[in-house]
């Protein structure tokens, strides 16, 4: 192959590529093409939710059509793609040629580009093996919907084959989405880059022309141009390598994939050496990362060959690709969620796969093993079988969630999987706005608002309570009969439902549709149960549980009715179990199903003067709610013998106390009598649920009398456990325990128990005059001596971290050290640090959100934090890059504990004056309700909480 310097290159590959006459194209004006919804939407939900619904109206963003018209559908791509990866002028030229069914007749070709130059067009009609050139009107953007239209002279008639061929060139971005290069510099200090990609969810558009929607799957054959000394990688293996221009560049042929979503693409070039690893089952796994740092691999690649044949056995199902790989990048810095959706590779920053001594960090082996679970399990859900619309995306995400942590419980027992998914969804779908699983979308933007905890956590817990509702066995068959009959096709929640019913012989088919209103439905209900013992008879109400302020239930009276009367229009459908007692039946439980506003449920079991507890082991995605009577009795029961409530039903009963209590229904002092009891609690989950709810209480009491009460009171519930723990290593005996030593010990030490506080400091100490440059700290205990041994010291210790987290390229030491430089008492530093994050070039976009989300985290720092934010949002926002994940948690993280008038007007003044379109988004008017709602809850309890506090401390 042969290529005239700065010309498209042009490549003959046998039987694959047929390049035909281009000519050059204007843009033109955008013409409205059909949008159908119909039976690709599935069932519209109820409260037909839009996730921009709740935004005030002058903010709601236009509506607008943003699905391609159905008259075409690809059904196979041959792409070359060359990049050029010069320093200063990072671009890209391809060619794409595309075969295309013809489904209704049609003048017009519409599919998806943006941001890219179109240098020529041909279209071709495919027949009986020959070609015939179809002439063109003319062919324009539709920049608003990211379309490509091609307009024709003659139409295309239904069962035709067009061939259309596209020539176009681009810009290599920095910013991880589309296609982007990552700078590092190698052991020499040589500065390196990685060229990678980003797809999910409508990315691809902006690499190549394409139909890029989830349904519209077709086979590709991608050919990548590199440099001789490189490698590339992509889907599939490679066919073939050809040389180009007298060897210095090559050409990359791929095998032709699997029909896949242009999401799912992954293209890369690098200089990684790699690692290999065979499954059972013959897949080939490989591990490409930096050389100094590609042994640091090895553990991750052992988890995935012993997980691939558990998702086997699980699924009853191939592995759907004969390789995967895990191409590692260097750092961390930007990425909107690591890994994101791909078939048969996954691109992973270096702080979520490597680690020196895995077995010795917990952490670090928890999120390898979550990780690597979860993106093979994507391999089924996602790639064998995708969504039809992204407003199904819970097919995809909610199993892999799911069946991620079934995985990493499977490397590892932990049963924390209530904690890590389903309390904190249950905190977010519990302010407004908010959206259902499935929701309505109404123009491009929306769809990266999509993925937030209902993606991800909600979704996940629904598939929990439906594998619990179903039974694992006929759970398990269900999703077997799923994936084998869907393979390399599209689905949508119907599909599922008819799946799951087949299998389940004593349930039909509308009864388990009927989980259906969890997904259609906004938010989740609060079940409150009333016994009459009398008659053995509960009362059981539904209702919608939600945070609300004052203000909104004042303002916006159709609204507070709407969503907060015992009148439900539409109640969901819930699966709820409850045992006694007499009977404490923790795995077989009662089963009831609450259908309706309002139930009557018999037990026999049930005695007076005795306790029963609902929604047992947490099984169904609900708060549960008691009369007085029974929560006192509960609260006895904690307190004389917590071991007989199993740790997840413990850990259920805090969470809901103090939530039902920040929402009104319960007195804060109910709640507050109940931790009382982790005095004795020696198990983590409970631990886990309760110091993240004290942290909150923590944060928000920061300004009130209650702050020093507060602290002496944690300080005691912490001591027992603390001492028991201790800091020596053989007081944990396995990965649980060094877990919850480590969780007791940064928390103890954060509310200052004197003992903890001089321990971390010496061990700072020695840390900072040993001659060794490496950590000496053990891995579990870095971040709470870091940030101990900077709040306590002064200018030596917060200088000696900054030195460290300037001289290190590890990205996980990097994040310790910074959280722990934002927990100084030096409010100058702290300002300073914020500076310093928005404006160094060597502090990503994560590492910055880390700084600030730290500096906020600070009691010192919390106010002025806002103020910095608000104030420099523009150049924060720009170094964001969009990413709404992280965007999202920033905010999440500045605002959550905001709770005195001032901030409460300073955030409003920001919000709602500011004509910046960044400003008027969910993430910041969810911000402003939830601290409306702190505010309120402040106003109050503090005095109450006060009283409580002063007696519960009184020594």
């Amino acid at each position: 192959m042969e290529r005239s310097a700065g010309q498209p290159i042009k490549i003959r590959i046998a039987q694959t590529v047929v390049v035909s006459a281009i000519f050059l194209v204007l843009i033109g004006t955008a013409v409205l093409l059909a949008f159908f919804f119909g039976e690709i939407m599935g069932d519209t939900n109820d409260e037909q939710t839009t996730i921009t619904q709740y935004l005030p109206p002058d903010v709601i963003r236009q509506q607008r059509d943003l699905r391609l018209p159905l008259y075409l559908v690809p059904k196979h791509y041959d792409i070359v793609l060359q990049p050029n990866l010069d320093r200063y002028n990072a671009t890209f030229q391809g060619t794409v040629k595309i075969v295309i069914s013809v489904v209704f007749d049609t003048a017009k070709i519409c599919l998806h580009a943006k941001n890219l130059a179109i240098s020529g067009v041909a279209v071709a009609l495919n027949k009986s093996y020959s070609l015939v050139e179809i002439f063109m009107q003319k062919s324009y953007f539709d920049t608003s919907r990211q379309f490509f239209v091609v307009e024709l002279k003659k139409s295309v008639k239904k069962g035709d084959e067009v061939i259309l061929t596209i020539s176009f060139n681009g810009n290599i971005g920095t910013i991880h989405k589309g296609l982007y290069l990552i700078g590092y510099k190698d052991s020499r200090g040589n500065l390196r880059r990685v060229l990678t990609t980003q797809l999910q969810p409508a990315d691809a558009r902006g690499i190549f022309p394409c139909f890029d929607e989830p349904n519209l799957k077709a086979t590709f054959r991608v050919t990548l141009v590199r440099p001789a000394n490189s490698i590339s990688l992509s889907n599939t293996e490679v066919l073939e390598t050809l040389p180009l221009n007298s060897l210095t560049m090559m050409a990359d042929v791929y095998e032709t994939t699997p029909p896949l979503s242009t999401h799912l693409l992954v293209f890369a070039v690098c200089d990684f050496p790699v690692r290999r690893i065979t499954s059972a089952s013959g897949v080939t796994i490989q591990v490409w990362a930096r050389r100094d740092r590609l042994n640091e691999a090895r553990y991750a690649l052992g988890v995935a060959e012993k997980l691939i044949t558990f998702f086997e056995n699980i699924f009853q199902t191939p592995f759907p690709s004969r390789k995967f790989d895990f191409l590692i990048v260097p750092g961390g810095s930007g990425f909107k969620v690591a890994g994101g959706a791909s078939w048969g590779i996954v691109v992973v920053p270096e702080n979520i796969l490597l680690c020196q001594d895995c077995l010795a960090d917990y952490t670090a082996k928890y999120q390898i093993h979550n990780f690597v679970a979860q993106e093979l399990v994507r391999q089924w859900f996602g790639g064998l079988v995708t969504f039809v619309w992204w407003n199904d995306v819970w097919l995809t995400e909610g199993f892999v969630a799911y069946f991620g942590q079934l995985g990493a419980h499977q490397m590892e027992p932990d049963d924390a999987i209530i904690a890590r998914q389903m309390t904190p969804a249950l905190v977010e779908d519990s302010l407004q706005p908010s959206h259902p699983i499935r929701p309505r979308i109404g123009n491009p933007d929306e769809l990266q608002e999509l993925f937030d905890e209902k993606c991800y956590s909600k979704a996940s817990s629904l598939v929990r309570m439906i594998q619990h509702f179903l039974g694992n066995t006929v759970f398990l068959n269900g999703v077997k009969t799923f994936l084998q009959r869907h393979s390399y096709s599209n689905v949508n929640d119907n599909d599922l439902w008819r799946a799951l019913a087949e299998t389940a012989t004593s349930k039909t088919f509308r009864e388990v549709k009927a989980l259906e209103t969890w997904i259609s439905k906004t938010g989740y209900p609060v079940i409150d149960l009333i016994q009459n013992s009398s008659r053995k008879i509960v009362k059981a109400t539904q209702k919608r549980f939600l945070i609300f302020t004052q203000e909104e239930q004042n303002k916006d009276r159709k609204y507070h009715e709407k969503h907060t009367s015992t009148k439900l229009s539409h109640p969901w459908k819930v699966p709820i179990t409850l045992t006694t007692q007499k009977e404490k039946n923790w795995q077989t439980s009662y089963f009831y199903w609450l259908d309706k506003e309002t139930d009557y449920f018999h037990n026999e079991t049930f005695a007076c003067n005795s306790w029963f507890v609902g929604n047992v082991l947490m099984q169904g995605f609900v708060r549960v709610n008691y009369d007085q009577a029974n929560w006192n009795r509960l609260i006895v029961q904690l307190a004389a013998r917590a071991d007989i409530v199993p740790p997840r039903v413990r850990a259920q009963l805090i969470h809901d106390a103090f939530w039902l209590s920040r929402a009104g229904v319960l007195t804060q002092t109910l709640s507050l009598q109940l931790s009382r009891y982790l005095v004795n609690e020696t198990h983590h989950l409970p631990w886990i649920i309760a110091l993240r709810l004290f942290e909150d209480m923590y944060a928000l009491l920061a300004e009130s009398t209650s702050y020093e009460h507060f602290k002496e009171y944690l300080v005691q519930l912490l001591s027992p456990v603390y001492y028991n723990l201790g800091w020596l290593e053989s007081s944990a005996t396995n990965a649980t325990q060094r877990f919850l030593r480590a969780l007791i010990m940064g928390a103890a030490c954060k509310f200052g128990l004197p003992d903890c506080v001089l321990k971390a400091q010496q061990l700072y100490l020695v840390e900072m005059t040993s001659l060794k440059t490496h950590n000496q700290i053990a891995d579990d205990f870095q971040q709470l001596v870091y940030c101990t041994g900077i709040e306590a010291g002064g200018d030596a210790e917060w200088g000696f971290a900054l030195r460290r987290f300037n001289g290190s390229t590890k990205a996980m030491e990097r994040h310790r050290l910074l959280a722990a430089l934002a927990c100084t008492k030096n409010a100058s530093i702290l300002l300073k640090l914020l500076e310093e994050s928005v404006s160094s070039p060597t502090i990503s976009a994560v590492e910055m959100q880390l700084a600030i989300s730290s500096v906020a985290k600070n009691p010192v720092g919390k106010t002025f934090t806002l103020s910095f934010v608000t104030n420099n949002w523009k150049r924060v926002n720009a170094k964001l890059s969009g990413s709404s994940y992280i965007t999202r948690r920033l905010i999440t993280d500045v605002t959550d504990c905001l709770s005195s008038e001032k901030e409460l007007k300073q955030l409003e003044e920001f919000v709602e004056n500011s004509e910046e379109r960044s400003i008027k988004s969910v993430a910041w008017f969810r911000a402003l309700q939830k601290t409306k709602a702190n505010v309120l809850w402040l106003r109050k309890n503090h005095h109450t909480i006060n009283s409580w506090l002063t007696l519960a401390t009184r020594h």
